[in-house]
């Protein structure tokens, strides 16, 4: 495992808002992601408001979810980041299923669902096991070795 020093302060933020969602604690994962917005427009922005529309969704505000994924949205297309959008799967994929086009960003969000359909099936027998994902989520919160081991005993 790398130090964290090789890893921005913003990405280790992303992992524990990552780990807080994946518990289905949203409320946790909210102040992690304002505290990223807060800061200046760059590639943790793009991350920090996919998952904030996971958080609101899961917190059952289905407008302020898709607020959230029209400015990822926005943020995804300038840049050409697609990996932001898809390795979140499915929760994504449905909440880019439900949001309107817009358009300025209709190509981009028919670009993803486009992947997102091509490769459902291929992700469902690659799947990662839900401790598989429990290790990553941690190791995403920078969490060392001795620490994930401790917890996940």
């Amino acid at each position: 495992l790398l130090p964290s020093r090789f890893f921005p302060p913003r990405f280790s933020q992303l992992g524990a808002a990552w780990y807080w969602l994946r518990r289905n604690r949203p409320a946790q994962a909210l102040p992690i992601l304002a505290d990223i917005l807060a800061g200046p427009a760059d590639a943790a922005s793009l991350d920090a408001y996919c998952l904030l529309a996971l958080a609101r969704q899961a917190q059952g505000d289905p407008a302020s979810a898709q607020t959230a994924l029209a400015q990822a949205l926005s943020l995804g297309q300038e840049s050409g980041r697609l990996r932001s959008f898809l390795r979140l799967g499915q929760p994504i994929q449905a909440l880019l299923q439900q949001l309107p086009l817009a358009p300025a960003t209709a190509p981009f969000q028919q670009q993803l669902l486009t992947y997102f359909a091509a490769t459902s099936s291929l992700a469902s027998q690659v799947a990662l096991t839900e401790r598989e994902m429990e290790i990553l989520t941690l190791i995403g919160a920078g969490r060392t070795n001795q620490e994930i081991a401790a917890e996940l005993v």
